[in-house]
């Protein structure tokens, strides 16, 4: 079903057959439920307590096929060393490897990585770098209400604003998060990819920010590099008055918003400047051939908890090793535990991700398997018509019983 059918479907729930018993739905409204709906779809899907068999995800041909369009693979070289995050009775000095989860990411699925491991059980050879970070903060909180951001631009290296998103009628916050930045820039949920509280003082360091009215975009380079944000810098050879360049020069960023209905624009300038952290990247250093006793295995990760982490470190039978990693999550980071004989090359993670946002206005529609969007127009009618009827109309409950 398209976008229009299911606002048509969604309509004709409602109303009963367009006798408009109830007050007309604005479009936006009828987007909301069904995004509602759909997330409420997933998370009964994923969940084994979701329905009346008792059946998680991908334990049932029809929730295999429910979520299919979801699962995606990610994978990434990209890791922060944390140092020795503990030492083991039995293994040694445990070290953490952190990887950062996708924007997207929503459920794990399974957790894969490829090691490098000295079979002799010597120390692993390997270098370390610094990695430098910047971060600038977008404030997605629009002037006037109903305007969305239209483009925004940064300084080049020679410090004139170029383009690095733009979407005529309006950027969407599952767009902006997406990887279609140009400048080598990358967007993130925080100014904090890297480390938690664990290492800092205060809790102000949360990732993500608890309101999630921001943005941040990402620039990443060698400390050796000088590849960061740039403050706009401006002349008369840019063929602008000086009025005009006084205002822009020393800005960061500028945004521009746009009213999506009547493409009426607004400017915005920041002038915040970008924050700066530093991490470490750990890599092998042998070259090409190996060594004899160097492998390379693929090797399946193992989830702990977080109150169980240390016992299992400290016991020799379920400990970390190169054919079982042990993994915890915090925030928005999957952290791998190694000991001294084998480093991460790369990990790769296999999770259903966040669906689209629906919406009419930009011709956005389900993008889950076409089966099931009969089951979310039910499912936005219901939660409609619990908000319209007295007695309320169960719905979690009901949805439950009725699940698949």
């Amino acid at each position: 079903m398209t976008i229009e059918e299911m606002h048509i479907a969604v309509n004709l729930g409602v109303q009963k057959i367009a006798s408009f018993q109830a007050d007309s739905l604005l479009p936006e409204e009828i987007d909301y439920e069904l995004n509602t709906a759909v997330r409420r779809f997933i998370s009964q899907r994923y969940n084994k307590h979701g329905n009346k068999y008792q059946r998680g995800f991908e334990q049932s041909q029809k929730r295999l096929d429910d979520l299919r369009h979801l699962v995606e693979d990610y994978t990434t070289t990209t890791s922060s060393y944390m140092g020795v995050g503990y030492t083991s009775r039995t293994n040694g000095n445990i070290d953490i490897y952190r990887y950062k989860f996708p924007n997207d990411y929503m459920f794990l699925v399974n957790v894969l990585s490829e090691v490098t491991h000295d079979c002799s059980k010597e120390p692993i050879q390997a270098i370390e770098r610094n990695i430098i970070k910047e971060y600038l903060k977008i404030e997605l909180t629009p002037p006037q209400p109903g305007y969305m951001i239209q483009e925004i631009k940064v300084a080049d290296t020679n410090g004139i604003p170029v383009s690095v998103i733009y979407g005529q009628e309006g950027l969407s916050y599952d767009y902006l998060i997406g990887p279609y930045y140009s400048e080598n820039i990358n967007p993130s949920l925080s100014n904090n990819d890297s480390y938690t509280d664990r290492y800092f003082d205060t809790v102000a360091t949360d990732s993500p920010p608890a309101d999630g009215n921001e943005l941040y975009l990402e620039k990443k380079f060698d400390e050796r590099e000088d590849a960061g944000f740039r403050p706009i810098n401006l002349t008369s050879d840019a063929g602008i008055s000086q009025e005009e360049a006084a205002q822009y020069n020393g800005a960061y960023a500028i945004l521009t918003w746009v009213n999506p209905q009547t493409l009426d624009t607004l400017e915005q300038i920041s002038i915040k400047p970008p924050y700066t952290s530093t991490t470490i990247q750990r890599r092998t250093r042998y070259g090409t051939p190996a060594p004899a006793q160097i492998r390379i295995y693929r090797t399946n990760c193992k989830f702990s908890q977080q109150d169980d982490i240390y016992a299992l470190l400290d016991d020799p039978f379920n400990s970390t090793s190169e054919r079982g990693i042990l993994y915890t999550i915090q925030e928005t980071f999957l952290d791998l535990y190694t000991n001294n004989t084998f480093i991460p090359n790369s990990v790769q993670i296999k999770y259903i991700r966040k669906p689209a946002q629906m919406s009419k206005r930009f011709g956005v529609g389900c993008e889950l398997p076409e089966h099931t969007h009969h089951e979310i127009v039910e499912m936005a009618v219901k939660s409609i018509l619990e908000g319209f009827e007295s007695p309320r109309y169960q719905t979690q409950s009901r949805e439950v019983l009725e699940s698949e």
